[in-house]
């Protein structure tokens, strides 16, 4: 077992060799995090932009929450949409959702550029609750409000969660064709939520982009991994300081989740927001009986954490990959890829994977099993654009559970800031993140 090691960062061999800053180096950019958040970000920048950019990631790129998540692609919130529309207003809401599912067209361009390969799928959430229904068809109107399609539903013709006003929203099937996908065991499901979703490593995006842009890119791209900002000196140009160097710059873009060690961390006024760490673990194995990839949601029987698969093929089989118990971690307590981090994490998985999939053969022991680091902002929400308090300073910060195509929306908003331009009011500025 490869205990602490995700398979997105175990299943493909870096060449690449690390470059620590040393010394004294200029950019008109700074990009600050190697996740997919900043190698997105360094993308649109190098690509609508003249300017110059340096990278300091204090691990490797593709090393930190983006190397260790689930493999998810999801065009969501880890809250849902509707609690977004009744705390900051429907169009605030279904405008975000709007902006993030457009970007599919993007992370496709990324994929293709890198050479990465990108599974999309009819993800499906499965429906055997009635809050679970309810959930689905809050966000839906949303949705539809804003101008999108919204997930289709369908529920089983004799479902006991059935009622005179759902029976014209939900499109109602035979129970058999509900048992046939097999999300739980037959008789257990009650419906089934489709929406687009996808599959992709996220860890080889990151590092297979900054190659390609190392090679196109070579006079206005420097990079420099186990390099942390400590932290951000404000004068007439922008000074991040690390440990073995300093970089100057006019502007910085802090891409990082925001839990723990940041470069504005001592700088009185510069915090624009309390971040709430969570840990969430997760396992993966590889099953011989092949089947077609999908990304599947189980939403729990009360309000709590939900369990999430991903299934996609490998030489060596399907790799599945199966989380959900998560935790907060407690204010001050540091991080470390360590795969005991939630207590219970493993058997929890395990007795979901026994009570609930069709066809699980139990082992006790599986190739992979790991835990990923989140940064929750209060609202749920990331927070992109210019802080604040120093606009020089931009922000694609706090991934929320959910991250990868948020982030590539939030790359999109960052570029356009640092070509000069407003981009339309959104959630995701940090001003706009108060109640209504």
């Amino acid at each position: 077992m490869a205990e602490g090691l995700s398979p997105w960062l175990a299943l493909y061999a870096r060449s690449r060799p690390v470059h620590r800053l040393e010394g004294a180096r200029r950019a008109d950019v700074c990009v600050i995090g190697g996740g997919i958040a900043g190698i997105a970000t360094l993308y649109q920048g190098l690509k609508t932009t003249e300017k110059a950019f340096i990278l300091l990631e204090a691990d490797k790129v593709g090393h930190g929450a983006t190397g260790h998540n689930a493999g998810q692609a999801v065009d969501r919130f880890e809250r849902p949409l509707s609690s977004l529309a009744t705390e900051f207003g429907t169009h605030a809401a279904g405008s975000l959702q709007a902006e993030v599912t457009a970007t599919w067209p993007m992370l496709e361009e990324l994929c293709a550029y890198a050479g990465v390969e990108l599974v999309q799928v009819q993800g499906r959430t499965a429906i055997t609750e009635g809050w679970h229904l309810d959930r689905l068809l809050g966000d839906r109107e949303v949705m539809h409000r804003a101008g999108l399609e919204g997930d289709d539903i369908i529920l089983a013709e004799d479902s006991r969660l059935l009622s005179a006003t759902e029976a014209g929203l939900v499109r109602l099937v035979p129970r058999r064709q509900i048992d046939v996908m097999r999300l739980r065991k037959p008789g257990d499901c009650e419906g089934v939520a489709f929406s687009r979703r996808g599959c992709v490593n996220s860890s080889l995006l990151a590092e297979s982009l900054v190659e390609k842009l190392l090679t196109e890119y070579p006079g206005r791209l420097q990079v420099h991994e186990n390099s942390a900002a400590t932290d951000i000196s404000f004068g007439e140009d922008l000074t991040i300081n690390s440990a073995g160097g300093q970089v100057t710059c006019a502007n910085a873009v802090l891409c990082i989740n925001g839990y723990g060690a940041s470069p504005i961390n001592g700088s009185e006024g510069m915090r624009c927001t309390s971040i709430q760490g969570m840990v969430a673990c997760m396992l993966g194995y590889f099953d011989l009986q092949r089947e077609a990839p999908a990304v599947l949601t189980h939403l729990p029987a009360r309000e709590g954490y939900y369990f999430y698969i991903t299934r996609r093929t490998t030489e060596q089989g399907d790799l599945v990959c199966v989380g959900g118990p998560e935790r907060k971690l407690q204010e001050g307590e540091r991080f470390a890829h360590r795969a005991d981090l939630v207590p219970g994490g493993r058997e929890e998985i395990h007795r979901f994977l026994r009570d609930a999939v069709p066809g699980y053969v139990h082992q006790e022991e599986h190739p992979f099993f790991w835990s990923g680091l989140m940064g929750y902002t209060g609202s749920g929400v990331r927070l992109v654009g210019p802080h604040p308090e120093e606009t020089r300073l931009l922000l694609n910060l706090g991934c929320n559970g959910i991250g990868i195509l948020p982030s590539v929306a939030a790359a999109g908003r960052i570029a356009a800031h640092l070509r000069g331009e407003d981009p339309p009011p959104s959630l995701f500025e940090p001003g706009r993140q108060n109640p209504q």
